[in-house]
């Protein structure tokens, strides 16, 4: 474990930092403190990279200008001057030579393997979410549907890609194939790479595939419909997503707030705001980088702000009548205190930081000044919308995780009700099934039950 190792030799105690969320304070470096001098380089270096591009994904994806999948000597010196890290060039080159091991061109997978070292399940799939968006991106670029098998080999190669050592990846294989089939259910193996599944749960589906490919009917080719895992955790499929970080970027997001705008999007509470809404939240947070053992937020505060654990580890603590007691332990990214918040309740633990953690905190008084009714509005019009869309004949055939992406755009009513639909990279399959006029709707919303005419447009994309 590189970063460990540096650790190790040379221990440093960095003060906390607390600033504003805003753009610059978001693509700036403002924290000398974070990287003492006593860190070494490799270490220094990655500490500034977390701190202002929030994944080495994004800083690899940022130092690649030529987009080949390489970063040249040059560039990476360029790109360590911009960080502010003022090493002589002998320096820079070590650093290079360091973490483009056991190659001569820095890669992600080697940055990744030469700054991160082993992964566990876990940490693989943080790096896949970092470098492709979603896991499931490079299973797909395997030839993996989402009902598909993943073999062995394709794991490795995934892993090799994500800077996993051949050792590292075979050890993971053989902790999640417990029958040795040598290939895994897609969907069992996503959900164990965000730990959202019992590993006796994947293997009892397992077993149920097994039995039903040597099975009397299978002969035949007859077989039942394919068992799913039970996850831990009923998973939330963002109504914006999949929103690539271009039309991100394009909306006025710079990477590090899409990076905080992720973990608002994965939350149903918040996936109802338009984009633009929470580019105006994140602007209005403070980052704060606290030490292991800091404490982060005492328990029971009716201030309490909405928290976004960007990096690091904390610990949940439940108030006693002698002591505290832990609640549970998480890693980032984390949405802390969201219920609290829109309920207008305390929070019920107390957080302390187990890791150096980098926390942004969304004040409620901001919330009930800048976002509160918006976001009680968004809540009622989506449900409204959800309604609206079951009972057009076309748009009912839709999914529910397409239905609701369908709810979140703007209605308007103009004579006839006409819905006005930007057509975004997330939806771009739908056009094809709602560029026609939809007829003879009866909607109880209206006191006769008269017809109402359905016409989408599609207007400019600003």
């Amino acid at each position: 474990m590189a970063e460990v190792a540096d650790l190790a030799e040379n221990p440093a105690v960095a003060a906390s930092t607390s600033s504003g969320a805003g753009e610059g304070d978001l693509s700036d470096s403002e924290t000398e403190s974070v990287t003492n001098a006593s860190y070494s380089p490799r270490t220094a270096l990655k500490h500034k990279i977390l701190d202002k591009y929030n994944s080495l994904a994004n800083a690899f994806k940022y130092m690649d200008t030529r987009r080949v999948g390489s970063v040249t000597l040059h560039q990476f010196a360029d790109f360590v001057d911009e960080s502010g890290l003022d090493y002589p060039f002998s320096t820079v080159h070590s650093l290079y030579c360091q973490l483009s091991q056991p190659a001569d061109t820095l890669t992600e997978g080697l940055m990744y393997r030469n700054m991160d070292g082993d992964a566990t399940l876990v940490q693989l799939g943080r790096r896949l979410e970092d470098i492709y968006g979603n896991m499931g991106v490079p299973f797909e670029a395997e030839g993996i549907g989402p009902t598909g098998r993943v073999t062995r080999e394709a794991f490795y190669r995934v892993c090799t890609k994500a800077g996993l050592t051949a050792e590292n990846s075979h050890a993971l294989w053989n902790s999640i194939d417990l029958l040795g089939s040598g290939h895994l259910q897609m969907e069992s193996l996503l959900l164990l790479l965000e730990d959202n599944v019992e590993l006796e749960e994947v293997k009892r589906v397992e077993e149920e595939i097994a039995n039903m490919e040597g099975g009397f009917m299978s002969f035949f080719g007859q077989t039942g419909p394919v068992p799913s895992p039970q996850p831990k955790h009923k998973r939330h499929e963002s109504c914006g997503r999949p929103l690539a970080l271009t039309r991100k970027l394009s909306l006025g997001f710079t990477e590090a707030e899409a990076a905080i705008d992720n973990v608002l999007e994965a939350d149903s509470h918040w996936d109802v705001l338009f984009p633009l809404t929470r580019l105006a939240m994140i602007k209005q947070m403070q980052k704060t980088v606290y030490q292991p053992g800091e404490r982060i937020q005492e328990a029971q505060d009716n201030a309490c702000p909405l928290y976004i654990v960007m990096t690091g580890s904390i610990q949940l603590l439940s108030p006693g009548l002698l002591m505290e007691t832990v609640a549970e332990e998480k890693s980032a990214p984390q949405l802390l205190f969201s219920e609290e918040m829109l309920e207008d309740k305390p929070n019920p633990f107390a957080v302390k930081a187990l890791t150096a953690t980098k926390v942004f905190a969304y004040s409620r008084e901001d919330f009930v000044r800048s976002v509160k009714h918006e976001q009680i509005k968004r809540t009622r019009d989506v449900a409204t919308n959800m309604a609206l869309i079951k009972i057009v004949p076309v748009l009912s055939k839709l999914t529910e995780v397409q239905a609701r992406r369908l709810a979140r755009v703007r209605f308007y009513q103009v004579g006839f009700l006409s819905i006005c639909y930007r057509v975004d990279a997330c939806l771009d399959r739908l056009s094809g099934l709602i560029k026609r006029r939809i007829y003879g709707v009866k909607t109880p919303s209206f006191r006769k039950q008269e017809e109402v005419f359905f016409q989408w447009k599609f207007p400019s994309r600003d």
